[in-house]
């Protein structure tokens, strides 16, 4: 903070790193071993980003200015390669013609690790000294001989070395938003740099996400959304359709490549979806209504709440006299028999027998009839299964805290809003 900074500066950064200006408000830095740690990991991340912002842009300078002839001078169009065809090195297949992402990955690997193998142990001598900093092989100008200079050039990595990472971002979220390269994204804001900048960009992007919105037939078949924005060409497995409802084209590990397979993974998911949507409302519902609205309950937060039956037993509703619950086996059979019965009458269609489609039965399970006209249905659908994937992320971020803090999701909510940087 410059001359405000007086009080500001915890007393753990002494200044002993470089690039440290005593800014730490989520107190990464706090334990000296875990700073260390980070400090490592930053210095890396660092100079490899310094590496990946000269690759990214040199292809592209040199396509444009400098009549050199690429296959694919943009650096994620090049990579993109991959899935289509494969990557020529150097432009010559001769020399290496990658076809495995995984191979490249293994490549990487190797080729790195032997790297960090070699700083972290000091090389076949075993000459061990500063991990971030090992000299000998790994500087062979001789430039940290002078230790003032050394010290210099220690700060002005780091600062380079942060700028690169941002600047590594910042590729990123231009590829998406603009599906151009570093070079070319420039020149066009150059030419025009008061129609073509971030901002226009981002809002432009934002119009044309909320016309996608708002047709239903956009989430569905081959023209839909997809994982990758603009960048997904040839990422698509071909077994992904856009069939279902909150298909991306995002499946990795091929879980959906056998039909029968995915049909049953999604109805696995829109089930625990739906269950996973009821238990973030009521997990968080007991605790509002006594946290905001005075709501007298014996115990409001939910796993706590859940613990009593190890303690004396739950009393439904707070009243023994409606259900006083001892047994935690005498539950589960209860929600064995009900959820059971449900699951039941939707797979076999009720009493009647009226086999619908199991994920949408529809009939007594959509007593609103929203699902009548077939267009808001699509979209209904789309939402209920994104609402769904963030409601079990939800219960996996509510098991997380009540391990680590102890407390429930809106107390710790209130504590983050108070005191966010604490």
């Amino acid at each position: 903070l410059g001359p405000y900074s007086a009080g500001s500066t915890p007393d753990y950064l002494t200044g002993e790193y470089p690039g440290d200006y005593g800014w730490d408000t989520a107190g990464l830095a706090a334990d000296p071993v875990t700073f260390k740690a980070y400090r490592e990991a930053e210095i890396v991340h660092a100079r490899f980003a310094m590496l990946g912002t000269v690759g990214c842009l040199t292809p592209e300078l040199l396509s444009k200015y400098a009549g050199v002839q690429f296959g694919e001078p943009v650096w994620f169009k090049a990579g993109a390669q991959i899935f289509n065809g494969g990557i020529d090195y150097l432009g010559n297949p001769g020399f290496v013609h990658a076809q495995s992402i995984l191979g490249i990955l293994a490549a990487q690997v190797v080729l790195m690790g032997a790297v960090e193998a070699y700083r972290v142990a000091g090389g076949p001598l075993g000459e061990v000294g500063d991990v971030n900093y090992p000299g000998k092989s790994f500087d062979p100008m001789g430039m940290a001989s002078d230790p003032n200079t050394f010290a210099e050039l220690k700060v002005k990595e780091i600062k380079n070395g942060r700028l690169a990472m941002f600047s590594m971002l910042g590729y990123y979220v231009q590829a998406i938003a603009t599906g151009q390269g570093p070079i070319a994204n420039l020149s066009a804001h150059l030419a025009d740099p008061f129609n073509v900048n971030g901002l226009v960009a981002s809002t432009m992007y934002h119009n044309e996400f909320a016309m996608f919105a708002a047709s239903s037939s956009k989430w569905y078949g081959p023209d839909r959304q997809k994982w990758l924005g603009p960048l997904s060409e040839g990422s698509v497995p071909s077994y992904l359709t856009g069939e279902y409802a909150g298909d991306y084209g995002w499946d990795t590990a091929g879980l959906a490549s056998d039909p029968t397979a995915f049909a049953n993974y999604r109805e696995a998911e829109i089930v625990h979806g739906r269950w996973a949507m009821l238990g973030t409302v009521g997990c968080l519902t007991p605790e509002l209504l006594n946290k905001y609205a005075g709501f007298d309950i014996a115990e409001p937060v939910w796993f706590k709440a859940g613990a009593q039956i190890f303690n004396g037993g739950i009393d439904y509703l707070g009243n023994p006299g409606f259900v006083h619950a001892q047994s935690i086996l005498g539950i589960l059979a209860a929600q064995v028999v009900l959820m059971g019965g449900v699951e039941a009458y939707r797979v076999a269609g009720g009493p009647l027998g009226e086999n619908r489609d199991l994920n949408y039965p529809g009939g007594a399970f959509d007593p609103l009839g929203l699902a009548d006209d077939p267009n808001a249905f699509a979209e209904l659908k789309v939402k209920e299964i994104k609402n769904g994937r963030l409601a079990m992320f939800s219960m996996l971020g509510y098991y997380v805290q009540a391990i680590v803090t102890g407390e429930g999701p809106v107390e710790n909510w209130a504590a983050h809003v108070a005191d966010p940087f604490a």
